[in-house]
């Protein structure tokens, strides 16, 4: 490298390299001659069962031959090139602990840090109604996610998340299903005509909607957030902190034994 490159010091080159491999930061892409529906299941495998902070990039690249022999490969990056984002899940239980000193890209930036510390409040000393659910770890993502054991592709073809967006603003938590798991899909329908009786147990601020995806959601949502940089005693970040808790607790407990007994019977 010193012999193209006599200005980079390859001591550090060979260091940083090293360090952003072992923290599986880049970017990884898939190139093919067509980008097909079924490439999506590659993306929600990654998205789901990977701790690494790596980006995902799907490129569609045909290949023509010349007279010649050779070959000319166009990618076709305006219109195919789909960057997915990434969502992290942390492992290891950080509260009450204090955080190591960040280092490089490590830094948290001020909206994952707000997310951390009310992900943090909301999950002190916390457990569902519902001992056999596991409790998620705190996150700095917008977005803390709960398994449906059983439910398939490792838990999450059912699942419940929580959330907190800052721009909206709005927060809430809702179960969903994959569209890609036909039994998954059938319960949710089954738990959604439902909605009636679940009301009663749940309370009439229970919710049947779909995002912008048209990705189903069943649960409860409030269209006024948490302010960025609310204090810890201040009314707003208690106030939503207790409202996340019970809401979260309630849609769990109540409806997670529900859909074991549909999971058990096939659905």
């Amino acid at each position: 490298m010193c012999a193209v490159h006599p200005d980079v010091d390859e001591a550090q080159f060979v260091d940083n390299v090293s360090r952003h491999l072992r923290r599986g930061e880049f970017l990884l892409l898939i190139i093919g001659d067509g980008i097909r529906e079924g490439v999506e299941n590659i993306v929600d495998f990654v998205q789901r069962h990977s701790g690494l902070h790596f980006n995902l990039a799907l490129v569609e690249a045909a290949a023509y031959r010349e007279s010649n022999g050779g070959f000319i490969v166009q990618p076709r990056t305006l219109v195919r090139t789909e960057i997915v984002p990434r969502v992290v899940f942390e492992t290891g239980d950080t509260r009450g602990m204090r955080p190591e000193e960040p280092e490089g890209d490590d830094v948290l930036s001020d909206l994952q840090q707000e997310n951390l510390h009310f992900w943090g409040a909301v999950l002190e000393g916390y457990s569902f109604s519902d001992i056999t659910i596991e409790t998620p770890d705190a996150t700095k993502e917008a977005t803390l996610y709960v398994k449906v054991r059983n439910s398939g592709f490792n838990g999450y073809g059912l699942s419940f998340v929580a959330y907190l967006y800052r721009a909206s603003p709005s927060m809430g938590c809702y179960l969903t299903c994959r569209a890609n798991i036909p039994h998954a899909v059938r319960i949710f329908a089954e738990i959604r005509e439902s909605l009636d009786e679940l009301r009663q147990q749940l309370g009439d601020d229970l919710d049947s909607w779909q995002n912008r995806q048209d990705r189903p959601r069943i649960g409860f949502r409030r269209q006024d957030g948490l302010p960025f940089g609310a204090a810890d005693d201040s009314v707003d970040f208690q106030g939503s902190v207790r409202w996340m808790r019970e809401k979260l607790d309630r849609l769990v407990s109540t409806l997670h034994p529900r859909l074991q007994r549909l999971l058990a019977r096939g659905g």
